[in-house]
């Protein structure tokens, strides 16, 4: 496999200094969603839902950093709002899961 630059830029650096970053590279065949990792991202939301309140969504610390780094980047992180934010909201509103494939529902799992 061939070796991949990111290249991170200031604005990033600044508003999100303790930032990591993973890289993965690997070959893959995507597919539904498979049943195991459904269940996980169920369980998840059984914990979300159980924990959190509409209005603390945007209070848990890795929602807290990224809408913070959105902002320092000129970006409203209610228009532009992270994904895992809007999953949390999406759990505590009541409305189901839905499923989009193997590679994206073990990222939000």
């Amino acid at each position: 496999m061939r070796q991949i630059d990111i290249i991170i830029e200031d604005c990033i650096r600044k508003a999100a200094p303790g930032l990591k970053v993973l890289a993965m590279q690997a070959r893959i065949v995507n597919a539904p969603t498979l049943p195991a990792v459904q269940a996980a991202l169920a369980k998840a939301a059984d914990y979300v839902k159980g924990h959190f309140a509409l209005a603390d969504i945007n209070k848990r610390p890795g929602i807290a950093a990224t809408r913070q780094a959105y902002k320092a980047c000129g970006k409203d992180p209610n228009r532009y709002r992270p994904s895992q934010e809007q999953l949390c909201r999406r759990i505590v509103s009541g409305k189901e899961l839905y499923f989009v494939n193997n590679v994206v529902d073990v990222f939000n799992a």
